[in-house]
């Protein structure tokens, strides 16, 4: 069991690091794809169709910057 500063200290080295923001990545396009799917089978109207595909791929863009940018912070600040 960690503490804050042993999380911390985790989270900041780079082989950690990294391998995090690969499963990051890979999770956000997994949860993309599969709400996507989900979009194009239960939503019939096409601009509602167009506009929720425009919001899934920017939420999943906007929460991996955020993630990403999260992980660098913590990886840099030592």
């Amino acid at each position: 069991k960690l503490d804050y500063a042993g999380a911390r200290a985790l989270v900041a080295h780079p082989l950690v690091g990294i391998l995090l923001i690969a499963f990051l990545v890979s999770a956000l396009v997994h949860m993309r794809l599969g709400m996507q799917v989900i979009i194009e089978d239960y939503v019939h109207g096409e601009i509602g169709k167009i506009a929720l595909i425009l919001l899934n791929t920017f939420f999943a863009a906007l929460m991996g910057l955020a993630s990403i940018y999260a992980i660098l912070r913590i990886g840099f600040s030592g």
